[in-house]
C-alpha cells in the first residue's frame, strides 16, 4: 500500500505543465528550473484541444502568439488573418513558449519576472 501513497505524493509534486517543443532552449530552461516538478507537453507531438487553447486566451490573450516565429514569417496573409483561436489550433508552433500552468496561473515566456511570478 505505501507504493500507492508514494505516486499520489509524486503526482502532486508535478504542479507545473511545460508546454513546448523539446529543442526550445528557454523550454529547456523552465524543465531545469522546475526539475522534478513540472510535466511537459510536447506541442508537436501532443495537440492541444481547442478548449484549453480558448482558456489560454482567456488568460493571455494575444500575449499567446509567437509573431517572432519561423512559422509566423512563413503564413501567408490569409492564414494571419485567421481568428487567434483558429490561428493556434492549425498552427500550435505560434505558442508562445514556454507556456507554463500552475493551478490557475498561465504565463507564456521565460523571464525573471516570470520566474519569480511562479515561484511565489
Amino acid at each position: 500500500m505505501q507504493c500507492c501513497f508514494d505516486i499520489i505524493i509524486r503526482l502532486k509534486n508535478y504542479m507545473y505543465k511545460i508546454y513546448g517543443i523539446s529543442n526550445c532552449n528557454k523550454c529547456r530552461e523552465a524543465l531545469k528550473f522546475f526539475s522534478d516538478k513540472a510535466s511537459f507537453h510536447d506541442l508537436r507531438d501532443q495537440p492541444i484541444s481547442e478548449k484549453r487553447i480558448k482558456f489560454f486566451i482567456s488568460i493571455l490573450g494575444e500575449s499567446l502568439l509567437n509573431k517572432n516565429s519561423q512559422t509566423w514569417r512563413s503564413l501567408s496573409n490569409d492564414d494571419k488573418a485567421l481568428r487567434l483561436i483558429d490561428l493556434l489550433s492549425k498552427y500550435p508552433l505560434l505558442i508562445k513558449r514556454p507556456l507554463i500552468e500552475r493551478n490557475n496561473i498561465v504565463t507564456a515566456g521565460w523571464s525573471a519576472e516570470i520566474i519569480k511570478r511562479l515561484s511565489d
